[in-house]
C-alpha cells in the first residue's frame, strides 16, 4: 500500500470513529507502529486531528450540524446531473481563449468542459491529472497535453502525490479549471480527499485565475479538506438552480463572478 492510500484510509477511519488508536489502525492497515505514528503526525500537522496518548482524536468542525460530504464512485458522480454538468462545461470553455496554458484537475464536471474543448478545436496547452481529461483532450490536434503522472487514484480517475504535485509545479497557466465538492461561506471550497485537495492547491498557485466548475448542489456543502477560500475564486460556473439569495451571500463571501450555464 502507498503511503498516499494509506494516509487517506486513516483520515477516512477517522471521519467514521471520531478517534484512533495506533493498535487499531496497525490491525487495519497491515503496518508498523512507528509508521501508523508517522502518518498521524503528517496528519496533525495538517490540522486534522490531535495526537494523544496512543492514539488520535478528528478535529472537530466548527458546523458539526453539517454533516460530511462523501466521496461517491466515479461513474455515481458522472452520471449525478450529467445535464446539468454538460451545460456547465459549454458555458465555462467559452471562457478559454486560443494560446492559452490552463490546468485542468480531473472530475466529472471537468470532463465536460475538456470535452467542450476538444470540440471547439481551440488551440492550447493543458496541464492535468486527470486520465479521463487526457483521454477527451487527445481527440483533437489542436490540444498540447501535459499529464501529471503519480499515483493514480481509481476512484477519480486522477493522479495524486508527490510526483503529480511537482510536475504541476513546473508550469504557470493562466486559467485553473477545477471541479469542487463543497462550496460554502464559512469553509470556502472543500473535497474529501488529502490528496485531491494538494493537487487542487497546487494549481490554484500556480494559475493566475481560477474557474470552479460545480452543479448548484455543491453550493452549502461542506467537506473535510479546505482547499481555498471563497476570494480565490474568478468565477464560479453553476446551474440555473442556484438562487439569486445564494449567489449574493458567494459575491460577499468574496467569489468575483457567479455564472449560471
Amino acid at each position: 500500500m502507498l503511503s498516499e492510500e494509506r494516509i487517506q484510509r486513516i483520515v477516512e477511519f477517522l471521519v467514521l470513529n471520531r478517534t484512533a488508536s495506533v493498535y487499531s489502525l496497525q490491525k487495519q492497515l497491515g503496518v508498523s507502529g512507528s509508521t501508523i505514528r508517522k502518518d498521524l503526525t503528517f496528519l496533525e500537522k495538517k490540522g486534522l486531528l490531535r495526537r494523544v496518548h496512543g492514539g488520535a482524536i478528528l478535529i472537530e468542525f466548527q458546523e458539526p450540524s453539517i454533516p460530511l460530504f462523501v466521496d461517491p464512485s466515479y461513474k455515481e458522480r458522472y452520471d449525478c446531473n450529467l445535464h446539468e454538468k454538460t451545460k456547465i462545461g459549454e458555458t465555462a470553455a467559452e471562457f478559454v481563449e486560443n494560446g492559452e496554458t490552463i490546468m485542468i484537475d480531473g472530475g466529472t464536471t471537468t470532463l465536460q468542459v475538456a470535452r467542450e474543448l476538444s470540440r471547439k478545436k481551440r488551440e492550447l496547452t493543458v496541464v492535468t491529472n486527470g486520465i479521463n481529461i487526457c483521454t477527451e483532450l487527445i481527440k483533437s490536434n489542436n490540444l498540447e497535453v501535459v499529464l501529471s503522472g503519480g499515483y493514480l487514484r481509481r476512484k477519480n480517475l486522477s493522479m495524486i502525490g508527490e510526483m503529480a504535485g511537482s510536475t504541476i509545479g513546473k508550469y504557470t497557466a493562466s486559467k485553473a479549471v477545477l471541479g469542487i465538492n463543497g462550496i460554502s461561506t464559512s469553509r470556502g471550497l472543500t473535497t474529501p480527499h488529502l490528496f485531491e485537495a494538494e493537487i487542487k492547491k497546487s494549481m490554484i498557485k500556480n494559475s493566475k485565475q481560477l474557474i470552479i466548475v460545480a452543479d448548484a448542489t455543491k453550493i452549502g456543502k461542506v467537506s473535510l479538506m479546505a482547499v481555498a477560500p471563497l476570494s480565490a475564486v474568478h468565477f464560479l460556473v453553476t446551474d440555473n438552480r442556484v438562487t439569486d439569495e445564494q449567489i449574493l451571500e458567494l459575491k460577499r463571501a468574496g467569489i468575483r463572478e457567479v455564472i449560471k450555464a
